[in-house]
């Protein structure tokens, strides 16, 4: 679906000069890209290097764990309009339990104080539908009570917790996001593609048709401008829309493959509880929440977003992985420290070995 429809919420001009949190790894770096494609002066808050720097963007190493640092960012770089805070630190990486509070929450608080006291206009939060840790059958709305099953949930759940503590001070909106995907996401996407461009079995937890809803990661970048424009504070839910079924949705992958790769069906209960067994070993990177999602359906509305924002996806699920996966066929998962997560490919673990054996 193409286009945008007239928005209900009064939209102020785009910002001038904004601040991308994270901007070093996946999305913050498709979205300052973006934001600087639109002529804004962007700079770039992250504890790492981008390893392919773009000459629009000023650069600026700093952990938001020390506000300090931040300041300085700020102080040195700014004013800004607004801000985007991407960054977070992700939960299948198995990072230390208190720095992934500390990163995820505590750098969330003092982001948003820092934002009060240099009178930024609008703070855009990107969270995650980790939020919510079990399937549903309905369309699930931002109303919905959250309940996340996960560390990476519950900070990100407690990071939006620290903007709406600020709401009186600071305009911020949260946008709560499933998987976000396009060329160049490898993460967790990395285990699935390897399987498929050797051919393996593409295991099924049930029968496959449980809905997963992806995000095409310029269609998340478009919504962060929306939001950028927006008054007051508003909780969207965004992803994509006509969610097929995973096996539909794996079937154009290994259909854009071209491979010989068949499905084969896993009991749901047995496999879930293997699955967590194996998280919990540190032998496999899919923990609690992702062994829920291949098991059942995650399907948000995006209605509020559409109406408010008059914002409209553009890609479908199936058009969003056959473009990772054609990235990924072609310049491969490595692993390196220097890169974030989403920019290189997952540990598979134990999954290695069922790989060989499929």
């Amino acid at each position: 679906m193409t286009g945008h429809s007239t928005p209900a919420l009064p939209l102020g001009p785009e910002p001038g000069r904004v601040l991308v949190t994270g901007a070093a790894g996946f999305f913050g770096g498709v979205l300052a890209r973006h934001l600087a494609d639109r002529d804004m002066v962007v700079t770039s808050l992250d504890r790492l290097r981008d390893p392919d720097p773009d000459p629009r963007i000023t650069y600026a190493l700093a952990d938001l764990r020390f506000p300090d640092q931040i300041r300085h960012v700020f102080r040195t770089h700014g004013p800004f309009d607004a801000v985007f805070h991407c960054a977070a630190l992700m939960g299948h990486e198995n990072p230390d339990p208190r720095e992934l509070w500390d990163s995820n929450v505590t750098g969330t608080g003092h982001l948003a104080d820092i934002c009060i006291q240099e009178d930024v206009r609008k703070l855009v939060y990107i969270s995650s539908i980790c939020v919510f840790g079990r399937a549903y059958d309905y369309l699930v709305t931002e109303d919905e009570p959250t309940c996340p099953v996960c560390d990476y949930g519950r900070s990100k759940l407690a990071g939006e917790e620290e903007v709406k503590k600020r709401a009186q001070k600071l305009d911020t909106d949260i946008l709560r996001v499933p998987t976000i995907v396009s060329a160049g996401r490898l993460g967790l996407l990395t285990i699935f593609f390897e399987f498929v461009k050797e051919g393996r079995r593409i295991y099924l937890v049930g029968d496959g048709s449980n809905r997963y809803q992806f995000i095409f990661a310029g269609d998340l970048a478009t919504a962060c401008v929306l939001a950028a424009r927006a008054p007051g504070s508003t909780t969207y839910h965004v992803g994509s829309d006509n969610v097929k079924t995973l096996r539909e949705v794996y079937a154009a992958v290994i259909e854009e493959a071209g491979t010989r790769s068949r499905f084969f069906c896993l009991p749901e209960k047995p496999s879930i509880a293997i699955l967590n067994l194996l998280f919990k070993l540190g032998l496999s990177p899919l923990g609690p929440y992702h062994s829920r999602l291949i098991a059942g359906t995650f399907v948000f509305t995006t209605e509020r977003l559409k109406a408010n924002l008059g914002w409209q996806p553009t890609r479908t699920n199936e058009d969003i992985l056959r473009e990772a996966y054609r990235s990924y066929d072609k310049n491969k998962g490595d692993r390196s420290a220097a890169l974030s997560a989403h920019r290189q490919g997952a540990k598979m673990g134990i999954l290695r070995l069922l790989k060989w054996l499929s």
